[in-house]
């Protein structure tokens, strides 16, 4: 007969199972003469089924009553709440597993990797408890403004902002999703890899509230001052305007340099330039580079002169009107005395959200994408947990129950 390891791992469950129902009965023997001090009164013992992450278990616990009030004990130091039929960690795996795979593969990973059988809904569930902690952790931002926190210092903070078309349920056109990173640079962490240092990012599905929490972000975890520079970079896009960025310099009163994203620049010219004679675009991308306006428009008004259609003509003049007028953004990083490491991340940022969000199909609704959108920084950035288990929670808990007043 072959060794099943499936079986095997199923034996070692249930020893794992017997085990923590040894530690539960432990614990609910420790906390009855600790309740019945603070005045709690037995009521009885009741059983409660719940899903873990290392299997489906039944186990008893006592009851207590005082006042009118009903407590639960044991479930309380494990996580459990009212009506939940599953713990903490595992709720916390399923929101991890849903930010790399559809919600029904996350199903079929429980059932092959921990023999858990879970179904779509459940998951589903999940992400939108995972949209309470999102706004109940927004909600005790206010709470903590009291808190001190070491701003970071740097000579320079970088901001990019983008957008990400998604596919909406109820929309034609789709939800853009409105992205920005800031961070303080890049290091060097292998031979051809580099890592952004201080990295911080937001995303949200319009833009007035994106804006909000950049500034939010800058004010609070930045030490901002008039020698701070502030690089920023865009695809000049709507939303992406150098007028926003500067609003952003104005607002901290530091100085100020804004790039036109060289990516989008360059397959601009490359689809406008890609009719006339290859010199021509040369000419153009060698004007960029040495920052050379007349040599530009030089180039611009010899390829207008070779357009014969209207149509053609119209969106070149769009074209060219809005290089010449934007120009000074094309400056290189070199000519301006600035390194041009860390800029022109946005595109690799993008990525996780994209792979997740966009492939397969997928349509959201606007909650949903905001949702997951959020949960997907959160595990790039490593605070999904905190989010689920940090002490925020509470110190929230708290300051709800004596309905603190916020002047």
């Amino acid at each position: 007969m072959n060794f099943d390891e499936r079986e095997y791992v199923h034996e070692l469950q249930q020893e794992n199972i017997e085990r923590f129902l040894r530690k539960v009965k432990a614990l609910d023997d420790e906390l009855f003469p600790q309740m019945k001090l603070q005045g709690w009164k037995y009521k009885k013992t009741a059983e409660k089924t719940v899903t873990f992450s290392f299997g489906v278990v039944r186990y008893k616990r006592r009851v207590y009553t005082k006042a009118g009030v009903w407590r639960y004990p044991v479930d309380e130091q494990l996580g459990i709440t009212k009506h939940t039929r599953y713990s903490p960690e595992l709720i916390y795996q399923m929101a991890d597993y849903a930010t790399s795979m559809p919600l029904r593969h996350v199903s079929a990973k429980f059932e092959v990797s921990a023999q858990l059988y879970i179904g779509k809904t459940t998951v589903h569930n999940t992400t939108r408890k995972v949209s309470k902690l999102f706004e109940e952790r927004e909600d005790y931002r206010y709470y903590e403004e009291s808190v001190v926190v070491e701003k970071i210092k740097a000579q320079a903070i970088y901001v990019e902002g983008d957008g990400v078309m998604i596919k909406a349920q109820d929309k034609a056109r789709g939800i853009d999703m409105v992205h920005f990173v800031v961070h303080t640079g890049s290091k060097r962490v292998a031979n051809n890899r580099w890592q952004l240092v201080n990295k911080r990012e937001i995303i949200a599905t319009t833009h007035v509230k994106a804006k909000e929490q950049l500034e939010d972000l800058l004010s609070n975890q930045y030490d901002i001052t008039s020698e701070t520079l502030l690089i920023t970079n865009s695809d000049m896009g709507k939303g992406y305007t150098p007028y926003v960025f500067n609003e952003l310099a104005a607002l901290f009163k530091c100085p100020h340099e804004h790039f036109w994203d060289t990516k989008h620049l360059n397959t601009k010219i490359k689809e406008r330039m890609r009719l006339f004679p290859y010199e021509l675009q040369e000419q153009l991308f060698q004007a960029i580079q040495e920052h050379n306006k007349q040599q530009a428009r030089m180039a611009l008004d010899m390829a207008e002169s070779l357009i014969e259609f209207d149509e053609e003509l119209e969106e070149f003049l769009n074209f060219k009107n809005k290089l010449l007028k934007n120009f000074k953004y094309t400056k290189p990083a070199f000519l301006r005395g600035i390194s041009h490491q860390g800029i022109g991340v946005m595109e690799t940022q993008h990525r996780k959200i994209t792979y997740r969000m966009k492939k397969r199909g997928m349509y959201w609704s606007e909650k949903g994408a905001e949702t997951m959108s959020k949960m997907i920084l959160a595990v790039y950035n490593q605070s999904l947990r905190e989010l689920f288990f940090g002490n925020w929670r509470k110190e929230y808990a708290y300051y709800k129950s004596i309905d603190i007043l916020i002047p």
